[in-house]
């Protein structure tokens, strides 16, 4: 009885402590060659990304392939969606939109120290790009 109890104590904590390492993610980061921040949070058990700064004010999702959405501002745009954690203590099954081009890719994500490496791809994750974002010190 006591090692089943054990059991059960040591799976709650292990389950614990993975669900809060995978809030590492959340955060601000600063994309590559800081031209935008990114703030990574979490909704509804998935981590998601929004564009909350631009270096150039302004900006229009003029490339969006649904019209309707061309005159949005960049700033405040959902462009990450459906990260989970792997398992591994990264995060899968992802989108991430490209304003530069409109196009969307599936995404992962691992994080490094304070280094977050997003990776956009199609199709397979080797068929892909990897772009690393650093946390802002807050």
């Amino acid at each position: 009885m006591k090692k089943i109890l054990l059991s059960i104590i040591f799976a709650f904590l292990a389950v614990l402590a993975f669900a809060q390492n995978a809030d590492a993610i959340i955060g601000t980061y600063y994309t590559e060659g800081n031209l935008s921040k990114v703030e990574i949070s979490k909704e509804n058990g998935k981590y998601v990304g929004h564009i909350v700064w631009l270096s150039y004010e302004g900006q229009k999702d003029v490339l969006n392939p649904d019209k309707s959405l061309r005159d949005r501002d960049i700033v405040g745009i959902k462009f990450v969606t459906g990260l989970v954690p792997d398992g591994k203590g990264g995060w899968k099954n992802g989108k991430v939109y490209d304003p530069e081009s409109g196009n969307t890719y599936s995404a992962s994500a691992k994080l490094e120290g304070n280094t977050l490496k997003l990776r956009g791809y199609l199709g397979i994750p080797a068929l892909g790009r990897t772009t690393d974002w650093v946390r802002v010190e807050e």
